[in-house]
């Protein structure tokens, strides 16, 4: 057989090194700009450059993301250990506090306790399933990763949908039309509904601690009355309505006309849990250290009350200290009940509740440093004034009333989430809509909570997030079920999103008035400071 010839194969395989040198070559010509704007052009080379190969994959992700530690210093745009310090600022430690106290969940099956208990309960009605299978998904990933929590649920679904569809036949027997719809749509359900509940917790899914690490880079030191208590609030109800509309959708989709529940169903949950041990000294312990987690979160500053953190000097306790606090507990906190011996009755050492191994093998480290080059990204933006720039074009959007333009924020972002890492979204698009809000003279939260809430609509395909590509990888799926029904349950969310701005967060946060903190005012004049520029000496006393 011939060989094929020319520039397409010889592109496709060497695809990886055709993207990574074909993006560093189009956009070179922003660097040979040399006037009053040469630093924004040089980052918005950097920008350009790491979007793409976010886009396309052409570096793992975590890489591309040390790409502002080697140009904004070598640009001029930023000093190397600036940079550095900002690819572990306080909420990557919330991040790592979080997942690793999800680490221990997982690691003694707690989570699995309380899927079983929940979907013996609601029984085996298809439609009572899903709601099931939905509410326990979207409340797992409200504390764990949407990944996990996917990877957890689908197995049980596969279960179920097996015990449904059976019904005394012979498993191998291939599913009726009206079967294949069923399953498809409880498999939706799953990771859908990781997607939505990841939103209603600040520490949720990653795109959510983006936000709150921009907010802290962008607005340095300003009491944006953004917290753990103040997030659930804003954005529990709009996951709710989120999930109920999801399970509208696919119900009409996929389960009218779907086989009726049987007792066998309801018997194999039963058994199930059944088989389960007593509840354990290590489940009982990391659901206690659970609990105090969430109890320091909300309780820090409560807002309604004062908060526990009003006994420490102002602006040093967080919501990572907290999580860190914890995350410590559970290596000290034993796995097994004191006193602890072995079989011949010697006094034996126990583990902790979580050990550095399973951190160490288990932990997602490549999303912590996309988190922080994401953090780099958006402070380079700032500091050559590449957002400022941004922002002033984009004030020419003002001919649209503030709610049309927020709509048309929602959209791109939205877009833009379903063919790349909503991490990648949050990490690019909010520092410009928060320069476009401060060009508006509108409160930043106006434009940055509704694009950090869309960053998790990500529904259309099996690539735009982990949870939709672990449910299509069970086989029940085409992709044309995954568009066709995202589709739809994209178009209302986003309407729950706006409504949502509309009428509950102005309750929340203060977002009618353009508060100080995003003014930037100048800092008092530092009269030594004068002095000393102008090399201006006073006389001393006699």
């Amino acid at each position: 057989m011939a060989r094929k010839r020319g520039l397409g194969p010889l592109l496709i395989a060497y695809q990886q090194s055709a993207v990574i040198w074909g993006a560093f070559l189009i956009f070179s010509p922003l660097l040979l700009i040399n006037d009053d704007s040469v630093l924004q052009a040089r980052c918005l080379f950097v920008v350009a450059l790491m979007g793409c190969y976010w886009v396309f994959e052409a570096l793992p992700l975590a890489i591309t993301a040390f790409i502002p530690l080697i140009l904004f210093p070598m640009f001029g745009i930023m000093r190397s250990d600036e940079v550095a310090r900002l690819y572990l600022p306080d909420t990557c430690f919330l991040f790592m506090g979080g997942l690793m106290v999800a680490l221990a969940v997982e690691k003694c099956d707690l989570h699995g306790r309380i899927a079983l208990f929940v979907l013996k309960t609601v029984g085996s009605e298809p439609a009572r399933v899903m709601a099931g299978f939905m509410g326990v998904t979207g409340f797992l990933s409200m504390w764990i990763s949407n990944t996990a929590t996917t990877a957890l649920m689908v197995p049980i679904v596969q279960s179920v949908i097996a015990e449904l569809v059976s019904n005394h036949r012979d498993l191998s027997t291939s599913m009726s039309p009206r079967e294949q719809r069923m399953a498809k749509g409880l498999m939706l359900s799953v990771c859908f509904a990781a997607n939505i509940g990841g939103s209603a917790t600040i520490t949720g899914t990653a795109s959510n601690l983006v936000f709150v690490g921009q907010l802290d880079e962008l607005f340095p030191g300003a009491d944006t009355g953004v917290n753990f208590l103040s997030w659930l609030v804003f954005a529990f109800p709009m996951a709710a309505l989120c999930l109920l509309y999801c399970w509208f959708v696919l119900y009409i989709l996929f389960l009218r006309g779907s086989p009726k529940g049987s007792i066998i169903v309801t018997r194999k949950l039963q058994q199930k849990y059944n088989e389960l041990d007593a509840i354990s000294f290590a489940e009982a312990s990391v659901m206690g250290c659970f609990i105090l987690l969430l109890l320091l979160w909300i309780l820090r500053e409560p807002q309604v009350v004062p908060g526990f953190g009003e006994l420490f000097k102002p602006d040093t306790v967080s919501d990572a200290t907290s999580a860190m606090l914890v995350v410590v507990l559970l290596f000290i906190l034993p796995e097994r009940a004191p006193p602890m011996r072995d079989n011949k009755g010697r006094y034996q050492a126990s583990s902790g509740l979580l050990d550095w191994a399973t951190v160490q093998d288990r932990f997602p480290w490549s999303v912590l440093f996309l988190l922080g080059g994401g953090f780099a990204l958006a402070a380079g933006v700032k500091e050559s004034g590449l957002s400022h720039d941004i922002g002033a074009l984009m004030k020419n959007l003002d001919v649209f009333n503030h709610n049309i333009i927020m709509l048309i924020c929602i959209i791109i972002a939205v877009t833009l989430t379903n063919i790349c890492s909503n991490t990648v979204i949050a990490s690019i698009f909010i520092p410009i809509v928060a320069e476009l809000a401060k060009s508006l003279e509108l409160n930043p939260l106006n434009f940055m909570l509704p694009v950090t809430l869309s960053a998790s609509f990500a529904f259309l395909l099996p690539v735009a997030t982990p949870p939709n590509a672990i449910a299509f990888s069970s086989g029940y799926l085409k992709v044309s079920d995954m568009f066709v029904s995202g589709l739809i349950l994209t178009f209302g969310c986003v309407f729950i999103a706006m409504a949502n701005m509309l009428f509950w967060a102005g309750f929340v946060y203060n977002l009618h008035l353009f508060p100080q903190w995003a003014a930037n005012p100048e800092p008092p004049l530092d009269v030594n400071d004068w002095l000393q520029e102008n090399n201006i000496t006073l006389p001393l006393k006699p």
